[in-house]
């Protein structure tokens, strides 16, 4: 009995104008002091009076006649959810008119394929067991309300652009192809014979014009992709620049501190001489010299660049109460660019860094050397065994998701750009990462 109510009084299109509705809302989000209630509220009554009160005031063509109880054609069902959901959408919704109509007819003509798809079964319904054909019926509009709520899943996450301009070209190439499959549809079931004769032209046609228009949205994506590709490469090698000009002002402002440091050192052991104070100033040169004689020899290779970069991330890490166990072992004259090379390293030694913050006597193993024509690193930090159980994956958990996705984006798009090798994954309680970058040839002036 519900089952009959539910077919009988068209039920179904209610619940897919309310989910319209819902999907809408999400997308676009209340005006200033428009109320969630009243616009869904007014929603549902609008397409009530559209559809359940229209036979009351005319007849044809929008009731089926000698057909009780009196039922609307197809297409008027899809006329009323489109003009009520459009018109609450304008009246309480932000964004343009013409986003919330591309949205709208996209949701219709899905609505109307899918229904096409189950034509058999439809047509099936005098001639199917009726227990049978009930549950099949039922099993299709769940799942028809299943794929509509995947579909609003990918309208969240890839939006059209709101700009606005409903005569913009963008918007009605967008717009053809649910417009052409209402239109087609509407002739098809309309029932006119002479309508009936040019059904195939009529579909060549939208086809005809589809073409065209398909091409030039799959050109313009692959041009935007490699547009993005470019853009991911620029960033790339301006954040490598940034880089590089940020240490160089580390390290003038390292060097001012150090001068400044040595001056004071020296009228102090100055001072300590001229007083005959041999003890204290053997002291001194045992605790305070030999102690930054051995920082600033941390790491040195002859390379300046990569021991300055080398040196800081080993004090920081060990500052945080992190053991640094480091194997250096390449040449003065490193045919390896620089810029690359702290863009990799950096984002890398820093993830590690972050991610030993937690842990118990955390350890960063660092590997550094030239391995055939590749410069070879390694960078190993300690990982609980309870939270690779938890997070086999080893997913970020930080709070802010995006920058970190973007570290190692750039990470890989200059890995990517310099033709080097990436390699990351879980060892023995270890998380591993390895990247490899090519030798380039050494120029005379380099050998030199």
């Amino acid at each position: 009995m519900l089952y009959n109510i539910y077919r009988e009084s068209e039920f179904e299109g209610c619940i897919l104008m309310f989910l319209l509705l819902l999907i809408l809302r999400s997308l676009f989000g209340l005006q200033k002091g428009k109320s969630f209630v009243r616009y869904m509220l007014g929603g549902m009554l609008l397409y009530t009076a559209l559809y359940y009160l229209t036979f009351l005031f005319v007849s044809e063509p929008f009731f089926i006649p000698g057909v009780f109880p009196r039922l609307h054609p197809y297409w008027y069902g899809f006329l009323c959810t489109t003009v009520s959901a459009m018109t609450m959408a304008c009246l309480c919704l932000d964004g343009s008119f013409a986003s919330k109509l591309v949205y709208t007819l996209f949701y219709i003509s899905f609505v109307q394929l899918y229904k096409v798809v189950c034509g058999p079964l439809y047509s099936a319904e005098y001639t199917m067991d009726p227990l049978l054909y009930r549950r099949l019926d039922l099993a299709t509009s769940v799942l028809l309300y299943l794929l509509l709520y995947l579909f609003y899943v990918l309208c969240r996450r890839v939006k059209l652009p709101d700009t606005g301009k409903i005569f913009a070209r963008g918007f009605w190439i967008t717009l053809y192809f649910p417009v052409a499959l209402l239109l087609f549809y509407a002739i098809r079931f309309s029932g006119a014979d002479f309508l009936q004769d040019y059904i195939e032209q009529y579909l060549a046609a939208i086809i005809l014009i589809a073409m065209p228009l398909l091409y030039y949205l799959f050109a313009s994506l692959l041009n935007s992709f490699a547009d993005q590709r470019r853009i991911d490469q620029a960033l790339s090698r301006a954040n490598a620049q940034a880089g590089m000009y940020r240490l160089s002002a580390e390290m003038e402002e390292r060097l001012r501190m150090e001068r400044h440091e040595l001056k004071n050192r020296y009228l102090y052991i100055h001072t300590l001489l001229r007083q005959k104070k041999y003890d204290q100033l053997d002291a001194y040169l045992e605790e305070k010299i030999g102690q930054r004689m051995d920082s600033l020899s941390m790491v040195s290779t002859g390379n300046p660049t990569i021991d300055y970069v080398l040196t800081q991330k080993i004090r920081q890490a060990q500052e945080a109460g992190i053991k640094i166990y480091s194997e250096i072992l390449i040449p003065a004259a490193l045919p390896v660019d620089d810029a690359d090379f702290c863009t990799i390293f950096l984002n890398l030694i820093d993830n590690a860094i972050e991610a030993s913050a937690d842990e118990e006597n955390p350890d960063i193993h660092i590997s550094l050397k030239c391995v055939q024509n590749y410069l070879h690193c390694e960078i190993s930090n300690k990982v609980r065994t309870e939270k690779i159980t938890g997070n086999p994956q080893m997913q970020t958990t930080k709070q802010d998701v995006n920058q970190h996705g973007l570290g190692l984006r750039i990470v890989r798009e200059t890995i990517r750009h310099s033709d080097g090798i990436l390699q990351m994954g879980l060892e023995a309680n270890y998380y591993r990462t390895v990247f490899m970058l090519p030798l380039c040839p050494l120029r005379d002036t380099d050998r030199a």
